[in-house]
């Protein structure tokens, strides 16, 4: 005892008397201390009587009014009133600082000595700078590995971080030796880093070295949006524990933090938990029930049903059915009589074993736990059984076997929790059926799995997969599961009116497996990878690597489709972090360009190609290497279609570096009108149709119109066509006159010229590519006509026969008009002179030598070109 004492009052030493005021200052009594204790004392009789007795503590006040016969075993008689105490005071006071901490009650702590702590020294001043650094090193992978053995406790703080305010009575009674406490406590907004406790209400009574709850109950927020509630009800002690808990609202992300789930099972979702609690504190016993609301797992919604625990002998056990939301499920199934009982009545259940699980608890720890076949299974359910050495805070009592074991089984529309699982494939409905089981050993708190066994059929499945544009359907086969290996039988599927079939096996996670190997045949299979290709492809996939990190070889063949070269503008693709989605990669797939493949960059290029590549790199970002030989194809520069050269190889060369943008080596061909002049008409002569009708074509009028047929070579990426072209002409243009051509200008307009500009825009060329192509015509334009019976602007075709580069046909007409066509012949003497004939078959028939010369002239710095 210690502190300064002070007494105002009466002391009867005869009577061995006293009676008056206490001011006690730094009161001390073993470890327990105080700012003061003050109030009104009696003694008499041994017996020491207290009246608004007050214990001080920062600014906690503790009221006594009683009296404390002091005979051998001192009887007690006292009222404790507590109004906005501190807790760290009162934890202080019981000298609990941790969990188990309460379990142990009011008895005093058992502290060791300094014999216990086996402390090592860790420096040494004789070592070099270079030995202690080391030395600080290892401490620290000793501090480290210390709190991996932590890993796995429930993720609750100390109580040393547990602040708030808190009211209480006490009614003390009983003797010393044996008291007995009755208790009501309340508090609110309290705090246990990161919790937070909105309130609590504690009644019940402490006996025997029992504590015995009334009702009591608790909230706490372990998520900032979430209230989880434990209501209690029974006794706990060291000796005894007979107790009900209810548990709502626990966050399911709370318990996979604790539980230390793998990172590829992302949980959401609140637990109502009902458990009875029996044993001893050092061998408890629990057994109870579980619900889940709103849970996800991977994002993915999930149910539980009934759902039922059981811990013994440090082993829990679990059991339950989990049910894909979304899905169709039997719940008219009649409910079996071991199905677990209802959460409202706990108190009712039997601790023998628990009703979800099927197998004894003392069966073997790698025993399957399989359900009862006579049980009806929900077809949308997922069977799930789970046994583990676990520990209970307080628990002494050890599993000496560390094994775990994890059974999963469902089939038919519970094949859909494979959706919450992994993104690498989807169920979307049919018939199959799995089984599989996880097994290894819990060592400080982290579970390693050293085994993996299982089997899924599939009969009629439809399965979806993001690297597929289209599911699988009408799936058949068998897929084993044993160890870090898949083995794939017979399994076949229709994809797109075609078939695949897969065969072999595959490494779950080793991508260095040298014998892993899985190959799918495509028969006639119809692919659509969005702005890669679209279209037909037969052949083999050979697949190596691992199930996460598989890598493609193999040979297929293209046949009736597109093959989208890149768009330079568009961002490249942003590839996802290796996770439960496959990381595909290509390594030396050989691809046969055959029938109809055409590689197209719309609305610019579109090719008609044949040859073969080699395809390394990612599956969003392949990088393909070879020659591919263009047989024939369009390209829309601004808004004249060229059409390939036949009388020279043209070439695309992909190159790695330059991923699916491939070096171009074509040379193209069009033929563009130009409209001149033959003569300067004055306004006397346009005002006088019929002269000018006299001097004009009466047939088909063009207005001068002239063939220029264009040669446009390009040597360099598709990407990079406009800054590769290089142009020519018959006859010979300058290079800003053909590119004013091509671009849908005239150098000299007629009447009506602003028309005609806009009846030669890109529209028109659109027209032009689609009835060529639709025809099969090669050397097919559409341009401006007037129509020299009604002077209106009209719309010409032409379809053209080149025989030599000097020597061609064509036809002509006026597409609104039945007697417009006229049948030419042109032959090219030199640059500056032509020879045409042309026939109406009416008997109009005409012929002309055309000589035309060009000249320029410069003013004010430009210079023109006219014809």
């Amino acid at each position: 005892m210690g502190g300064y004492l002070g007494f105002d009052g009466q002391v009867n030493p005869t009577a061995r008397s006293f009676a008056g005021q206490i001011n006690w200052l730094e009161p001390q009594w073993g470890a327990v201390t105080a700012d003061a204790i003050v109030g009104a004392v009696t003694w008499r009789d041994r017996r020491f009587g207290m009246e608004d007795l007050t214990i001080l503590r920062d600014d906690t006040r503790y009221q006594f009014n009683g009296a404390i016969n002091l005979v051998e075993d001192p009887q007690l008689g006292l009222k404790v009133s507590v109004n906005d105490g501190n807790l760290q005071d009162l934890l202080g006071l019981l000298q609990w600082s941790e969990i188990e901490d309460i379990l142990r009650g009011f008895a005093p702590l058992e502290l060791g000595t300094i014999a216990d702590l086996n402390a090592v020294a860790v420096g040494d001043p004789a070592r070099s700078l270079l030995n202690s650094i080391r030395r600080l090193v290892e401490i620290d992978l000793l501090r480290e590995q210390r709190e991996q053995r932590t890993i796995g406790r429930a993720a609750l703080p100390d109580l040393r971080d547990l602040a708030g305010q808190f009211s209480a009575e006490l009614d003390i009674g009983g003797t010393v030796s044996n008291p007995l406490v009755e208790f009501a406590a309340q508090g609110q907004d309290w705090q246990w880093s990161p919790y937070t406790i909105p309130g609590l209400q504690l009644v019940g009574r402490y006996r025997d070295r029992r504590l015995e709850f009334d009702p009591s109950w608790v909230t706490v927020n372990l998520e900032p949006d979430v209230l989880t509630r434990l209501d209690l009800k029974g006794i706990m002690s060291p000796d005894l524990q007979s107790a009900n808990l209810d548990l709502t609202g626990l966050p399911l992300s709370f318990v996979g933090e604790a539980a230390k789930l793998p990172d590829q099972f992302r949980t959401s979702g609140v637990l109502d938990v009902s458990a009875t609690l029996a044993g001893t504190q050092a061998d408890p016993r629990l057994r109870g029930t579980l619900h889940l609301a709103n849970g996800r797992l991977n994002g993915k919604p999930i149910e539980l049903e009934q759902g039922g625990f059981f811990y013994e002998n440090g082993r829990i056990r679990f059991g339950g059915n989990l049910l894909t939301a979304g899905l169709e499920t039997r719940r008219d199934a009649p409910e079996s009589p071991e199905s677990p009982e209802s959460p409202e009545s706990p108190e009712s259940t039997n601790l023998d074993e628990p009703d979800t699980i099927d197998a004894p608890i003392n069966a073997p720890i790698n025993a399957p736990i399989n359900p009862d076949p006579s049980r009806p299974v929900d077809s949308a359910a997922v069977t799930i059984r789970v046994t583990s050495p676990f520990v209970l805070p307080g628990a002494t009592q050890l599993d000496p076997d560390d094994r775990f074991s994890v059974t999963l089984s469902t089939r038919d529309d519970g094949m859909a929790f494979l959706n919450a699982l992994t993104d690498s494939v989807g169920w979307l409905g049919g018939r199959g059926e799995a089984n599989i089981t996880l097994d290894g050993r819990r060592q400080n708190g982290i579970y390693n799995v050293e085994r993996t066994l299982g089997t899924a059929i599939f009969d009629g499945a439809i399965l979806q997969s993001p690297q597929l544009p289209e599911p699988l359907t009408d799936v058949h086969g068998t897929i084993n599961l044993n160890g870090d290996r898949i083995t794939v039988t017979d399994f076949v599927g229709n994809f797109q009116q075609g078939a695949v079939k897969a065969t072999g096996n595959l490494s779950l996670f080793d991508p260095f497996a040298t014998d892993s190997l899985l190959t799918v045949v495509l028969d006639r299979v119809a692919l659509n990878l969005k702005r890669i290709y679209s279209g037909g492809i037969d052949g083999r996939i050979d697949i190596t690597g691992s199930a996460l990190l598989p890598s493609i070889g193999g040979y297929l063949t293209l046949t009736d489709g597109l093959v989208f070269l890149p768009d330079p503008d568009a961002p490249a693709p942003v590839l996802d972090p290796i996770g439960s989605t496959p990381v595909i990669r290509y390594d030396d797939l050989k691809i046969r360009l055959d029938d109809n493949i055409r590689l197209v960059s719309p609305p610019t290029l579109d090719f008609v190609a044949e040859g073969l590549l080699t395809v390394r790199g990612l599956l969003d970002n392949p990088s393909p290497a070879g020659k591919i030989f263009l047989r024939d194809g369009r390209v829309n520069l601004f808004t004249t279609a060229f059409t390939l050269e036949q009388n020279r190889f043209n070439t695309a060369i992909f190159d790695p570096q330059y991923g699916r943008d491939p070096i171009l080596d074509v040379q193209m061909g069009a033929a563009v009108t130009q409209t001149t002049r033959n003569r300067i008409v004055s306004n006397l002569d346009a005002l006088d149709v019929s002269r000018s009708r006299e001097l004009q074509d009466t047939a088909l009028e063009r207005g001068g119109v002239e063939t220029i047929r264009i040669t446009a070579t390009v040597q360099g990426r598709a990407s990079q066509l406009f800054d590769q072209l290089e142009l020519s002409s018959t006859p010979a243009r300058p290079p800003l006159e053909l590119y004013s051509l091509i671009g849908g200008g005239v150098a000299e307009t007629t009447e009506g010229g602003g028309t005609v500009a806009i009846a030669s825009s890109a529209l028109l060329t659109q027209i032009q590519s689609i009835v060529s192509r639709a025809l099969g015509l090669r050397d097919f334009r559409l341009f401006p006509a007037f129509d020299p019976r009604t002077s209106s602007l009209g719309l010409g075709a032409e379809v053209g026969v080149r025989l030599t580069d000097r020597l061609s046909t064509s036809f002509q007409v006026i597409l609104d008009r039945d007697d417009s066509v006229r049948f030419g012949v042109r032959y090219r003497l030199s640059d500056d002179l032509i020879l045409r004939g042309s026939t109406d078959f009416n008997g109009e028939d005409r012929g002309s030598i055309e000589f035309q010369t060009g000249f320029k002239y410069r003013f004010n710095g430009c210079s023109t070109h006219y014809v």
